[in-house]
């Protein structure tokens, strides 16, 4: 049975950031403080995203946006936020932020962690969304997270490993057509630690219960418990196997089953530490499966392919949400902030369906650095197979993006994107193409201007859902640092 416990996991959260910003606090602590505002319009000639009479539409925003990072020696708090005011019609007002209070309650072995985040996607990834800011296609929600995350780690006379994670989630949405939700997560881990063994082993357990409000035929729980033995051949390469028992409630669904057996091996390959590749091979209630991963760093840069299995639902695709990511595709520390005001939606979000399905998802993707340029090539492919019907969609995504410094006054940013989606049972495809050409100019140290244009064209088989939409905008921005003790100073 649903039930919120969203006022005690935000009133937690307020009440520890006030703690955590008294004065005693306030110089315990090393801060750092990036405040940005950036003012502009945007100017587009289908603010309704339709085939056939276009109305054109003049926005007029205002973003200011802040990063706080604060730490002390138990306590860790990170912020960034921004508040996106425009003259839209539909959504004047939109919140992004993702804040997390971390605490060490026992010295090394008591932790509790606080997270909440709040960010926008789509509703039905299947229809026409544009952007929230802009478009007026009511395909979009301010979805809102708040977690409580304690969770306790031990060092067993030195012989075994023991990390025990609880979390609670509630989820809440702007849009009232959407039922809220809430999830709980309890894993345990227990490994020995190998020392100068060649051979681990130890008990991996794992238990997750979804709750909806209304739609109680969703509720969901997973749950499995696994016995790990690893054995490193050498340096470079390692194995592990696995045997175990999961048991499953989808609804009233009968696929899931209780007391299924198991089973996985795996292999790791590191052969500097440049590159690394793994191959797992198992089987579930669902079949068997091939997950692989292989990641490849060098001086400029990254190249990571991925390949794999899994049980999924729309709320663990919200608990993945990265709103205002603090690293970059080459895993580099980058600010949120810097590449505009748009909202970039979560396109692989269904929350018109809450069911769990067996996902595959290949995803790769390439980035490189250089001198004066930068290039990001990004392709990602997703097929849902439902449990509880004979319903699959198919997802698809791919980009590329390049960033240059023309002079020491110019640099210009250019993307095309792709995304497609596909409904089996009913062959409806759609597809999207994006191209975006943003040039920038520094205005002072701290200051600059950006001039874009944008265009989009979507064809899709349901009638009303196809569109052609152009786009310009100009931005100033500003960013100041600061340091907070009692107050802020610039």
């Amino acid at each position: 049975m649903y039930k919120s416990r969203w006022p005690l996991t935000g009133g937690l959260l307020i009440l520890s950031s006030m703690l955590l910003f008294t004065p005693e606090v306030s110089r315990a602590a090393n801060w750092r403080l990036s405040e940005n505002l950036s003012v502009g319009g945007i100017y587009t000639d289908n603010v309704r995203l339709v085939e056939k009479r276009k109305e054109s539409s003049l926005i007029g925003m205002v973003t200011p946006s802040i990063l706080l990072h604060g730490e002390g020696r138990r306590a860790r708090f990170d912020l960034a936020a921004s508040l996106i005011f425009s003259t839209g019609n539909d959504n004047p007002v939109l919140p992004r932020y993702r804040a997390l209070l971390a605490n060490e309650l026992v010295k090394n072995s008591l932790f509790f962690d606080l997270i909440s985040r709040a960010g926008q996607g789509r509703i039905n990834p299947f229809a026409a969304a544009g952007s929230p800011v802009i478009n007026q296609t009511g395909n979009f929600t301010t979805t809102y997270v708040n977690t409580l995350n304690p969770y306790f780690v031990s060092r067993l006379n030195g012989f075994a490993d023991l990390r025990i994670d609880y979390r609670y989630s509630d989820f809440r949405f702007s849009d009232d057509t959407i039922d809220p939700r809430t999830q709980q997560t309890l894993r345990a881990d227990l490994f020995t630690n190998p020392g100068s063994s060649k051979i681990s082993w130890g008990l991996d357990g794992y238990s997750r219960k979804t709750e909806y409000n209304s739609d109680t035929q969703a509720d969901s729980t997973r749950s499995y418990v696994d016995a790990v033995l690893r054995y490193q051949l050498n340096r470079k390469l390692g194995v592990a196997g696995s045997v175990g028992t999961e048991s499953n409630t989808f609804g009233s669904n009968t696929r899931g089953g209780t007391g299924v057996s198991r089973w996985y091996l795996e292999a790791r390959w590191t052969p500097n530490s440049r590159n690394t590749f793994t191959v797992r091979h198992g089987g579930r209630f669902f079949g068997s499966y091939t997950n692989l991963n292989f990641y490849h760093r060098a001086r400029k840069s990254v190249f990571r392919l991925e390949y794999r299995t899994e049980l999924r639902d729309s709320s663990d695709n919200l608990s993945d949400q990265n709103i205002l990511p603090a690293t970059n595709l080459s895993g580099q520390p980058a600010n949120p902030f810097t590449n505009g005001p748009f909202v970039q939606p979560n396109d692989f979000v269904d929350l018109t369906n809450n069911r769990v399905y067996v996902q595959d998802r290949f995803r790769a993707f390439y980035t490189l650095t250089g001198k004066r340029t930068v290039l990001d090539l990004v392709g990602q492919y997703d097929t849902r197979d439902y449990l509880d019907s004979s319903r699959e969609t198919i997802f698809s995504r791919a980009w590329v993006g390049i960033q240059r410094g023309l002079t020491r006054r110019y640099s210009v940013r250019s993307r095309l994107s792709w995304y497609g989606t596909e409904e089996k049972d009913t062959n409806v495809t759609s597809d999207t193409w994006r191209f975006l050409l943003s040039l920038t100019r520094p205005v002072g140290r701290k200051s600059g201007l950006s001039l874009s244009y944008s265009y989009a064209d979507r064809k899709s088989d349901n009638p009303g859902d196809s569109y052609k939409e152009n786009r310009v905008a100009l931005f100033f921005n500003t960013n100041y640092q600061g340091i907070p003790g009692y107050g802020f100073r610039y």
